[in-house]
């Protein structure tokens, strides 16, 4: 018969930390997730993070150690932002009426991980990262081009017989994230708390000012 494995192993390490998604919760029609929410995303993608979550839980529980996840929104930051779409030429002006979400500039959620070395203590923690507006993305995009300048593509029609599956996920799913409870647990508040804030920052840090940035 194997011996069973002990409970909690000796370790060097003393916190764990796994970047996932607020993708693992299902469509909410424009609802509110929060930290009380069940993650019940069912698409194979939503799943295979969950299944990752609990085995980074697992893998601190049996080293005795802290471990957070944190459910990122969509993020945003130099190098991966509208304003660069735009002066690039490759920013969609995609519209599907009644579609929010709500985003994370990197910076941020570097800043949240961080915040998490010092003050998480459970090996099951759970986080969400998120800003504190959820927007359509075409309103989004429209303030990229105000503020750059740039011009602003042609609106298009939201088709999911022709998106392909990443698009599905990006268009399929409606939700507004309620991060008021990691921003507690984590004496963490965002820097750029909306997109607005976000973006000016990078066109202030050079971001789209050139076709060849």
């Amino acid at each position: 018969m194997r011996k069973a494995i002990p409970r909690c192993v000796p370790s060097p390490m003393r916190w764990l930390g796994y970047l996932s998604s607020t993708g693992v919760y299902a469509d909410r029609q424009g609802g509110v997730v929060d930290a009380a929410s069940p993650a019940d995303g069912i698409d194979p993608t939503a799943a295979a993070r969950r299944r990752a979550e609990a085995q980074w839980h697992a893998l601190a529980q049996h080293r005795g150690i802290a471990c957070g996840v944190f459910r990122l929104a969509g993020i945003y930051g130099p190098g991966r932002n509208l304003l660069r779409q735009l002066a690039e030429g490759t920013a969609r002006h995609v519209v599907r009426p009644g579609l929010v979400f709500n985003r994370i500039h990197v910076d941020d959620a570097c800043d949240a991980v961080v915040a998490s070395l010092h003050r998480t203590r459970a090996s099951d923690a759970i986080y969400l990262v998120a800003d504190t507006q959820p927007a359509p993305p075409q309103e989004v995009l429209g303030h990229a081009a105000a503020v750059s300048g740039l011009p602003l593509p042609p609106a298009e029609a939201y088709d999911p017989a022709h998106a392909s599956p990443a698009q599905r996920r990006f268009y399929g799913s409606c939700k507004r994230i309620d991060a008021c409870a990691t921003y507690e647990a984590l004496h963490w508040q965002p820097r750029y708390p909306d997109y607005r804030q976000g973006l000016e920052a990078l066109w202030q840090a050079g971001e789209g000012r050139s076709r060849s940035a």
